[in-house]
């Protein structure tokens, strides 16, 4: 469920970035249309709002604009993740999902147990655990782990 969320949250923030529209002006109808529930959309705004409004309470990663949105990798880091996966890693930096910190965390802890070629799927995983368990004591857990039975009112 959670890397539904990180999904929401990447298409959410790209279309940010890149069409500088703000949050209300965003066409939401198109996660609907991928098969993304109005619930799930509400708790990944949720999750962006809260972060903007109080980035440094919740440790949201967030990405000055002197710091490098990426960082040249090791030829032995390079082999932890397949071609996508580090595309992917470093799209989560530069759209302040995590923050350079974070992508360092990652990368050790990959490499001091041997994992290699780490595919989207996996990276998505443990983005979302971190993402999310550095901010759930922040939130209602409501707002965070959806029972598939909610409604939007």
């Amino acid at each position: 469920m959670q890397e539904r969320l990180i999904e929401i949250i990447i298409f959410v923030m790209s279309m940010v970035k890149f069409t500088k529209k703000s949050l209300p002006e965003i066409d939401y109808k198109a996660l609907e249309n991928l098969g993304y529930s109005q619930s799930e959309i509400s708790a990944a705004l949720n999750w962006i709002i809260n972060g903007v409004e109080y980035r440094d309470k919740f440790n949201i990663a967030n990405t000055p604009s002197n710091e490098a949105p990426f960082r040249i990798l090791t030829d032995i880091e390079k082999e932890i993740f397949n071609h996508d996966a580090l595309h992917e890693l470093n799209n989560y930096v530069s759209l302040g999902i995590i923050n350079n910190e974070q992508m360092d965390f990652i990368i050790e802890r990959l490499d001091s147990v041997g994992i290699q070629n780490i595919d989207s799927d996996l990276l998505k995983s443990i983005i979302a655990a971190i993402v999310f368990s550095q901010n759930i004591s922040n939130f209602n857990n409501k707002d965070i782990i959806l029972s598939g039975l909610e409604t939007i009112n």
